[in-house]
């Protein structure tokens, strides 16, 4: 597979979990309306940066890493970290937008 390739499925994989995670939390103490669903990717990308910088500080031969045999794991999701800033936004708004729409139409 492409490097490039790579890093979007890395990010779009990490985003989409995180998205559906905050989502069920949200969704169920408040409404579903656009808001909910933009304050939902909004969270979600704000701990994917948060947690990116936590998994970057790390080193491989981290015990924690090793005890739980982490390490593909860790490598891979380093991959999307390596995303600039308007590729991120691409990924966060082809996803969030679609979202919104299907919403409209409910």
């Amino acid at each position: 597979m492409v490097r490039r390739n790579v890093k979007w499925l890395s990010f779009f994989i990490f985003i989409s979990i995180l998205s559906l995670f905050r989502g069920w939390s949200f969704i169920k103490q408040f409404h579903l309306s656009a808001f909910t669903v933009l304050a939902v990717f909004i969270y979600a990308l704000y701990s994917y940066i948060r947690i990116s910088n936590f998994v970057n500080k790390m080193e491989l031969n981290n015990k924690f890493i090793v005890f739980l045999r982490l390490k593909k794991f860790v490598l891979f999701f380093k991959q999307g970290t390596k995303l600039t800033i308007l590729e991120r936004n691409i990924v966060f708004f082809s996803v969030y937008i679609p979202c919104l729409l299907i919403m409209c139409l409910y």
